[in-house]
This record gives structure tokens, sequence and C-alpha cells, in this order.
């Protein structure tokens, strides 16, 4: 498994937990607003969990300008590099 699958499972994972969202329902391509209407809560609270598991700051800002899982997964290949 590459960093970046890695980091889609947990999104995965995270947005099934808080959103209640069937891991089958989502992909590289879910979009946070359009498909699983991401409130700012639930961005930070992602962000908060991306920290934790990798003992990394996550620049909150940015981190929001990505739409899907995909572009957030590239976003953390870069904060990790």
């Amino acid at each position: 498994m590459t960093f970046k699958e890695e980091i889609i499972e947990k999104l995965k994972d995270y947005c099934e937990e808080l959103l209640g969202v069937k891991r089958n329902e989502m992909s590289p391509e879910t979009r946070f607003a359009e498909d699983l209407e991401c409130k700012s809560i639930h961005l930070a609270q992602i962000s908060t969990k991306l920290e934790d598991d990798y003992d990394v700051e996550v620049p909150y800002a940015d981190m929001t300008k990505c739409s899907t899982f995909a572009d957030l997964a590239d976003f953390m290949d870069k904060v990790l590099s």
C-alpha cells in the first residue's frame, strides 16, 4: 500500500466515524463538501486526527483547499516530506 492509499483509507475511517458514511461509498475522488457535506468542524476534526496519527502539524487553512480525498493525500505527502 502506498502512502497515498494509506491516507485515503484513514480518511474513509475518519469520515465513517464522524459522518456515518459507509466506507464502500467513498473513493479517492470523494469530495469533502459536495459529496460528504463536511462542515468546517468536520475538517478541523480530520486535521486533528491526521496530526495525532502522523505527529505532524497540518496547516488547517492549506488543508481546507483540498477538495477530494486524493487532494488531501497528496497534501499530506508534501507535509510529511
